[in-house]
């Protein structure tokens, strides 16, 4: 209409008209941009609503003053350049003063806690046969036996929480080590990471609860206890998504499609990473009261290094080179230790920059333990907690990709939702005019018709919309809830193992302890710290076979010194010989107090080839018919001694089993099985 008139009026009505004409025309113009402009920010906010998982909060007023502006008229270009300026000034402060974010720490987080029980499942199976299985050194079936033998089923079970209940033989065992090692590597990869997590956490606490003497470990607990912090973490529930609604089978192939999800678009849990802060630093907090409080001198005279370096359960090559050290290096080394464990690992609860520098310093100090000793994967997993103290603004370029990675796939999901919406209302228009042209009352029924399934179509959407952000809600609401529950009990349940620490300086109520006894079990809350004191001479066992008694041939072990005094120390993190760590222990007590030597010593004698494979295959001696143990003391060689690829010096010390043969194998394991159940029940 506008446009006909215009051109009837342009012959006769002169330049006045047509530039009447062209005014109208352009405000036209002026109007359909200033739409197109709406809809754009209109678009932006929404996809900054549907990323940030809430309404939204509005822009500040310069930016908002500058959009409405540029889109009302056509400024010039001075002005242009000023609210250009000023949005980039805004934007820069906006940057520098951003509040502490850790999407990225919380990602790397979840994936390397997956590699991590991915490798010690992996480090557990080539053991477990040889440890816990039907032919191995204490077998899991035996041990459960003999517990409910002692006590009702729902005290055993309580006792001893296991899958292993359900079955513990050979195959059992296998199965459990390599589910955990699929669902760890699930969760690396970001498959179904809640499951997988709580998968990964349960199986290696039936290991863990039903090990016995082999799992006692500190790096099982710790590994525990993070893993208990991961699950809740992985089951912070996304952000919602302004899309239509999906069908099962897209929700299913999102789930399992191997690091799908963008950082960004997860929901940050603020009190599961204070608590993950929390472990860290009462870890390292632990480890360090106990050295400076305990009764070994050592750590307060700061020769720990001198004779620790040297006499540590397996020590690598890098030890032997740091103990030819002189002892001023040691002595700085210690003061080093007791200070990052004690005095910096505090200040992982202050600012930013505190934060950052506490994660480098705690993560500097447990590479330092990586290199010179082989423990597990307890220093792999403080490394992998360090990441709670880095923010994401520490890679500020990475933070911005992933952001607006994450605002694309927003406003994508937006513009698909108002293209539904749209074909939607098409469809209803052309049915209302369709209606209309085959007869004013029957099409007057058919568009009243048309608009109120259209308004109720509309009315579901929104609802189906409404309810799956409600929902969201409701799942972050009861994750809080469980979060700050788990908080409030780990918070009330620490005050035990500091309170063991500091020597009862901390008193705690009964009724604390006995929540705390029966939480251990479960490993929620644990005591960490280092051994018990620094031996000033490394001894070792060495088991010994022979087939007249008189000339005996050692079993040579994978990792740990033995015979061949010139194989370097082995670096072998995070893998852990169990055996050889328990003989390392063993080692410093009487024969009386391990019993499991003399299990071992029997199935050595029975040629049983899943025990025999915990030690060096060329060192089986087939035709033994005796057993026994002798004790060594093994010390570093001097650079001197290093010029004929000598790293190892040892001298003979003591008997420390008496010899097995076949013969008294029967009466020893009835006396071990009633030794078992008399302790079981209190007696001794």
């Amino acid at each position: 209409m506008r446009e006909g008139a215009s051109e009837r009026a342009a012959p006769g009505a002169g330049p006045t008209a047509q530039s009447g004409a062209a005014a109208e025309h352009g405000g036209a113009e002026r109007e359909r941009t200033h739409e197109t402009s709406k809809r754009r920010s209109t678009g932006k906010r929404d996809s900054g609503e549907v990323l940030n998982g809430s309404k939204g909060k509005p822009r500040s007023k310069k930016g908002a003053h500058t959009g409405s502006s540029s889109s009302s008229s056509s400024s010039s270009s001075s002005s242009s350049s000023s609210s250009s300026s000023s949005s980039s000034s805004s934007s820069s402060s906006a940057s520098s003063s951003s509040p502490c974010t850790y999407y990225i720490s919380s990602f790397l987080l979840l994936r390397l806690m997956g590699v991590l029980f991915a490798v010690a499942f992996v480090s557990m199976w080539v053991q477990v046969h040889g440890l816990m299985g039907g032919h191995g050194i204490s077998p899991v079936s035996t041990h459960l036996e003999n517990t409910l033998a002692a006590m009702e089923w729902s005290e055993a079970l309580l006792q001893y929480p296991s899958v292993l209940w359900l079955s513990s033989s050979d195959l059992a065992l296998h199965c459990v080590c390599a589910c955990g090692v699929l669902a760890g590597l699930a969760l690396a990869l970001d498959v179904l990471p809640a499951l997988s997590a709580f998968v990964a956490w349960a199986l290696f606490l039936s290991l863990v609860t039903c090990g016995q003497e082999f799992t006692t470990h500190q790096a099982d607990h710790f590994l525990l206890e993070s893993g208990l912090l991961v699950v809740l973490l992985a089951c912070a529930p996304s952000r919602a998504r302004a899309t239509p609604k999906r069908s099962w089978g897209e929700c299913i192939v999102d789930s399992v499609t191997p690091l799908a999800r963008n950082p960004f678009t997860c929901t940050q849990s603020t009190v599961v990473l204070w608590l993950l802060r929390l472990l860290l630093v009462r870890s390292n907090l632990m480890r360090g009261l106990q050295q400076l409080l305990g009764s070994d001198p050592t750590w307060r005279n700061l020769v720990a290094l001198t004779y620790g370096l040297e006499s540590q359960p397996s020590p690598t090559v890098l030890a032997w080179y740091l103990h030819q050290m002189p002892p001023f290096v040691h002595q700085i080394l210690v003061f080093w230790i007791l200070t990052a464990q004690v005095g910096v690992g505090l200040l992982s609860f202050g600012p930013r920059l505190f934060r950052r520098c506490a994660g480098f310093y705690i993560a500097l100090l447990h590479c330092f333990y990586i290199l010179i000793g082989n423990y597990g994967t307890y220093h792999w997993n403080a490394l992998v907690l360090a990441l709670v103290l880095f923010d994401d603004q520490m890679l500020p370029r990475i933070a911005r990709l992933l952001r607006r990675v994450a605002l694309r796939t927003a406003r994508r999901d937006l513009e698909l939702t108002r293209t539904s919406k749209a074909a939607a209302a098409r469809g209803a228009a052309g049915a209302q005019s369709g209606a209309e042209s085959g007869g004013a009352d029957e099409g007057a029924t058919h568009s009243s018709g048309g608009s109120a399934r259209q308004r109720a179509s509309s009315g579901k959407r929104a609802g189906a919309k409404l309810s799956a952000f409600v929902a969201d809600s409701y799942a972050q609401a009861w994750h809080m809830r469980a979060s700050i529950l788990l908080a409030l009990l780990i918070v009330v349940l620490s005050l035990v193992p500091i309170s063991v620490v500091t020597h009862q300086l901390v008193p705690v109520p009964a009724p604390i302890v006995d929540a705390y006894r029966i939480a251990y079990r479960f490993k929620v809350v644990n005591i960490y710290g280092p051994f018990h004191r620094i031996h000033k001479e490394r001894q070792e066992l060495i088991v010994q076979g022979s087939a007249d008694a008189q000339h005996w041939v050692d079993f040579d072990n994978r990792y740990k010194p033995d015979s061949h005094l010139s194989r370097p120390p082995a670096f072998v993190s995070p893998h852990i010989s169990r055996v050889e760590h328990r003989l390392w222990q063993a080692a410093y007590s009487d024969y009386q107090h391990e019993l499991w030597i003399s299990r071992l010593l029997h199935r050595l004698l029975e040629q049983s080839s899943s025990v025999q494979g915990l030690f060096k295959a060329s060192s089986f001696a087939p035709e033994a018919e005796y057993m026994r143990a002798v004790r060594y003391v093994f010390w570093f060689s001097n650079w001197g001694d290093a010029s004929n690829s000598y790293y190892w010096n040892r001298e003979f010390s003591d008997i420390y089993t008496p010899s097995f043969s076949q013969s008294i194998q029967s009466v020893s394991d009835r006396r071990q099985t009633m030794r078992h159940r008399l302790s079981m029940h209190g007696m001794s």
